[in-house]
C-alpha cells in the first residue's frame, strides 16, 4: 500500500512512479492516530461528569474504573386516552380504553397503615403469599370488632355479595406461629437440622414480636424469615405450605404483629388457592360493593365500571411473575396524586440487564423505546415514557440520572455533546462519613 515493494513483472521505471494507494496512506495514518487520541478524552469537552452521564464515555480509558450502586427503575407510562387528568375533574381512568384487567394496585407502607380508612372486605397481594380476601374488622370507625362478630359480618355481607357463603373463614395467625408450624413439618419429615435452625430462628421471633415489633432487629429478622419461607415454599417443604402462608396476618413479613382478628375469606370461585400458580382473585367473579371501598379521597371517575383495588406493600422481584406486564397504580397514603401506568420490567428482562438498564442513560432510553413500541403495536398510539432511576457513585448518595419529566422515548440523542434530560453529578466530593467508614 504504501509503494515499498513492486509487482512482480513491473519495470524499473514503473515501480518509481507513485503508487495511486499509496498517496492516501499519510491522510489516512494521520487521521486514524487523531481519533485514537481524541474519542478516548472527548468526554473532557462535553460539559458534566461522564462518570454519572455517561456522554463520551465509550471507547474512553475510564471504564469501570468507578463503583456504580442503582436501585432499580421504574418505567412509566403516560397515554391520556386511558388516565386523564389534566382537563378532567376529578381525574378519569377510562378502563373501556384498557386492554388489561381492570385493577388499581394500591400502595401501602406496613407498619403504619390505617385499617380504619380501608374497606371491610379487601383484597391484598404479598409477596410468596400472592393475593387473599381478607376481612378487616377494624373498617368501622366506633371499634374494632370480635372475632365472633367479624365471622358473622363477614358471613352476612358474602351472602349479600354473591349469593352463598365462603367456604371457609379462618383467622391469620402471626409470624412466629406460622414459622412454628413450619417447623414442625420439617421434623416430621425428617429434616432434622433444617428444623433445629428454624427453631432457633422461632424463639427469636418470638422474643422480638413480643418486646420490639418496630425495632431495626424484628425488620430484619422478618426479612430474614421472608428469605426462609420463601426457598422453603419453592422446594414445596411442609405439604401444607400454601394453605400456612395464606393464614398469615396481613403483612406479617414486613411489618409487626397486630392484635386485632383479621379473617381470611375463602370462596374457591372468587380466588382459588388449589392451582400451583401465584394466587389471583379471579377479576370476573369478583363484585363490588359498599363495603368493598375504602374512605379514600379525592375520589376518582371510572368510566367502563368500578375497578377491583388490590392493596399491596413492597413486592420486589416478585413482581415479575406475579404482576402483569402493565399495571394502573395509585397510592394510598398519598390520594392527590393521580393513578399512573406502571411498566413491569422485570416481565421483560433479566436481573442482569435491569442492572445495566438502571446504570445507563443511554440504556434507559434504549429500552423506552422499546416499551413504547410494544405499546403502540397493541393499542396503535405512541406513549409517553418516564422513568426514574438513582444511582450512587463511589458511594456518594443517590441521586436520579435522568429527568424524571423526560419523555425517554423520543428525546433527541447526542453523542458528541450534552443531552439535556440527563443530569449531572449533584455530589462532586465523597462525603467525609464514607471515607471514614472505608
Amino acid at each position: 500500500m504504501l509503494g515499498w515493494k513492486c509487482k512482480a513483472g513491473r519495470s524499473r521505471e514503473a515501480a518509481q512512479g507513485p503508487a495511486e494507494s499509496g498517496r492516501w496512506a499519510a491522510p489516512f495514518i494521520v487521521g486514524w492516530l487523531l481519533s485514537q487520541t481524541l474519542l478516548p478524552i472527548r468526554h473532557y469537552f462535553i460539559p458534566g461528569d461522564a462518570r454519572i452521564t455517561h456522554e463520551g464515555l465509550s471507547f474512553s480509558w475510564r471504564l469501570k474504573t468507578d463503583e456504580h450502586h442503582a436501585s432499580a427503575v421504574q418505567f412509566f407510562v403516560k397515554d391520556m386516552k386511558i388516565i386523564s387528568h389534566e382537563n378532567s375533574d376529578p381525574p378519569r381512568i377510562n378502563w373501556n380504553e384498557w386492554h388489561g384487567d381492570r385493577t388499581i394496585y394500591r400502595t401501602v407502607v406496613p407498619g403504619r397503615i390505617h385499617w380504619s380508612q380501608l374497606p371491610e372486605i379487601l383484597v391484598l397481594f404479598e409477596p410468596i403469599i400472592g393475593e387473599r380476601v381478607i376481612y378487616n374488622p377494624a373498617a368501622t370507625a366506633d371499634r374494632v370488632r370480635t372475632e365472633a362478630e367479624s365471622r358473622e359480618r363477614a358471613a352476612r355481607l358474602w351472602q349479600e355479595l354473591y349469593g352463598r357463603q365462603p367456604r371457609a373463614m379462618r383467622r391469620t395467625i402471626p409470624l412466629f406461629q406460622a414459622l412454628d408450624s413450619v417447623a414442625e413439618s420439617l421434623q416430621t419429615g425428617g429434616k432434622v437440622t433444617e428444623a433445629a435452625q428454624l427453631t432457633a430462628f422461632v424463639s427469636r421471633a418470638r422474643q422480638l414480636e413480643q418486646n420490639a415489633p418496630g425495632s431495626p432487629e424484628a425488620g430484619q429478622l422478618r426479612a430474614d424469615a421472608r428469605k426462609v419461607l420463601d426457598g422453603l415454599y419453592h422446594r414445596g417443604e411442609g405439604g401444607g405450605m400454601r394453605s400456612l402462608m395464606r393464614s398469615l396476618d396481613p403483612f406479617a413479613l414486613e411489618e409487626g404483629q397486630r392484635p386485632v382478628p383479621f379473617l381470611v375469606v375463602e370462596d374457591p370461585e372468587v380466588c382459588d388457592a388449589s392451582s400451583s400458580e401465584p394466587v389471583r382473585v379471579n377479576r370476573a367473579a369478583w363484585k363490588d360493593g359498599p363495603f368493598t371501598r375504602g374512605k379514600r379521597v379525592p375520589s376518582v371517575e371510572n368510566l367502563g365500571g368500578e375497578p377491583l383495588i388490590v392493596y399491596l406493600g413492597n413486592v420486589g422481584a416478585e413482581a415479575r411473575e406475579m404482576l402483569p406486564s402493565a399495571c394502573v397504580f395509585d397510592s394510598e397514603d398519598y390520594p392527590e396524586r393521580f393513578a399512573y401506568i406502571w411498566w413491569n420490567t422485570l416481565k421483560d428482562v433479566t436481573n442482569s440487564k435491569l442492572n445495566h438498564i438502571s446504570n445507563q442513560p443511554f440504556y434507559l432510553v434504549r429500552y423506552a423505546r422499546r416499551v413504547a413500541g410494544l405499546w403502540e403495536k397493541e393499542y396503535q398510539r405512541r406513549p409517553v415514557v418516564n422513568a426514574i432511576t438513582a444511582v450512587s457513585l463511589n458511594r456518594r448518595p443517590y441521586q436520579l440520572i435522568v429527568d424524571p419529566e423526560a419523555d425517554l422515548a423520543s428525546v433527541p440523542i447526542t453523542w458528541l455533546g450534552h443531552n439535556v434530560w440527563i443530569r449531572d453529578l449533584e455530589t462532586q466530593r465523597i462525603p467525609r462519613e464514607v471515607l471514614l467508614n472505608n
